[in-house]
Formats: C-alpha cells, structure tokens, sequence
C-alpha cells in the first residue's frame, strides 16, 4: 500500500538505501539487514494504511463524495497496479472507487468500474493460493455488497437476489475474521431488507434502519438510514416524520445520493 504516496514510498526506499550504507559501512550482520529491510517496508505500509483510513473519513464522515472519488481515480492512474502482485491492490481500488460512485449516485460510472473487476468471484484470489486469503475473503463480500447496490439502483431486483447471495456464501467463509463478519453482516442485512422495500415488502424495515440509525458510527451510514426510514414512513403514510428523517439526510449527506434524494422529496412533500 505504500506506493499509493510519495512520502511512504520515499520513506520505503530512503529507508533501504540507509540499509545498504550501513551495510556497507558497518558490516552489519545479513540477518540485521533482513530485519532493516522488513521494517523499511511494514512502517511505511502502516503509514500508508492510517492516510488510507483519513481518505475513507472524507466518504464516510464528511460526506464529500466527490473528493473521495477524485483520490481514488488518481490512485488507478498508477500503471503498477495492474502488473503481478499489485493486481490485487488494483482491485482493491476499484471496489473502493465502486463504492464511492454509488454513494454519490452515479449509476454508469459505478458499473464501468465494477465491470472490470466481473471475474473477480472465480480468480484465486481470496483461495488457499491468495497471499493474503483474509484479504480476499474481505473483499468478495465488497464486491458482491457493491454488486447488489448497483442492481437496486437500477430495479433489477433478480441480480441483486444472486448477489446478495454470493455476499452471504462470502460471509461463510472461514478466512473472515468474526469482527469483519459481524460488520458485513449488518451491511448485507441492510441490502436484504432494501431489496424486501424494492419488492413491496416492508414488514421489520422501520425497526431495523433504526437500528442501523441508532448504532451508526459514520455520517453516512445515518444519514443512509434517515433516507430509508423517509421512504418507509411515506408508504405507511406518515408524511410528518417522513419530512423530518428527510430533512437530516438533507442536511448532513453532502453531495451523497442519500441528500439529493432527500432534497427532491422535500421539494415534492
């Protein structure tokens, strides 16, 4: 992950040319230099990782889709991605990029993305040869939550059906650590009673994007469940609280799908 920023990859290679001076210098042992060399790469990738968590901020608690997408367009246009083992941090950067053009709304753009990654469920990546099998077990449920997104945004409720079942078979699997699963797992829920909604079903939705309110740790993630729980009091025809969970998805979404929504049923209530 380092190579996604100048200064950790600097931080990397200056660390390693250090390496070799006192190598050279000092007639380290090879073993101390093995050691030097590991660490000149596990710092920066940690590093890497914290920058990696302050970009996902911009998506998940400033709401400001559109700089989180531009980030991540300029991450792909690195060409190392997409040689040997940097493939699988290319797919890592397209399901990011996925996800952050469903959340501002752009249907096409999400698809072109997520159509470059349409093998990904049958690669090896996420097998017993993945170099990271935790990794790949992570992001099938991705791939396969994302997947489902696109498909209800655009009423194919059958697709989203198959890929919300390629997300649960995900979460069966071993590689995934239970923290993961338990927090894919209220994603796939959200899905699954999102489909019920598109299929007229809305019998425990109220009670559970509540729930998802209540719990919710991002802006997002609320500002997702106010707009959900606008449209559910709408078909139970309480049009006063349906304004009122409209009206904070307005005021605190940004420039996501969820605000815009909200914004075009308030000017239609």
């Amino acid at each position: 992950m380092f190579k996604l920023f100048k200064s950790t990859t600097a931080m990397c290679f200056v660390g390693i040319l250090l390496g070799v001076l006192l190598v050279a210098f000092l007639e380290w042992e090879p073993l101390v230099f093995i050691v030097w060399i590991l660490a000149c790469l596990w710092l920066p990738n940690r590093v890497a990782n914290k920058k990696l968590d302050k970009i996902i901020d911009i998506m998940q608690m400033e709401c400001n889709l559109q700089k989180y997408i531009e980030i991540y367009e300029r991450f792909l246009r690195k060409w190392f991605w997409r040689v040997g083992f940097y493939k699988k941090i290319e797919l890592f950067l397209l399901l990011n990029l996925s996800y952050g053009y469903l959340g501002i709304g752009d249907k096409e753009k999400a698809w072109d993305v997520l159509s470059k990654i349409m093998t990904f469920p049958d690669t090896r990546w996420g097998t017993k040869k993945s170099p990271d099998p935790r990794w790949g077990a992570e992001g099938k449920v991705v791939y396969n939550n994302n997947l489902a997104a696109y498909y209800l945004r655009v009423n194919d409720t059958e697709n989203a059906a198959k890929a919300l079942e390629g997300m649960k078979a995900a979460l069966e699997n071993k590689n995934l650590s239970c923290a993961n699963r338990d927090k894919y797992f209220i994603t796939y829920c959200d899905k699954q009673f999102s489909l019920n909604m598109v299929n007229g079903n809305y019998d425990g939705c109220e009670q559970f994007f509540n729930l998802v309110f209540e719990w919710g740790k991002t802006t997002l993630g609320k500002t997702a469940a106010k707009y959900n729980l606008g449209k559910i009091y709408l078909h139970y025809d309480r049009p006063e609280e349906a304004k009122a969970a409209f009206q904070y998805a307005a005021d605190n979404g940004g420039d996501s799908r969820f605000a815009v929504g909200a914004k075009e049923f308030l000017n239609d209530m």
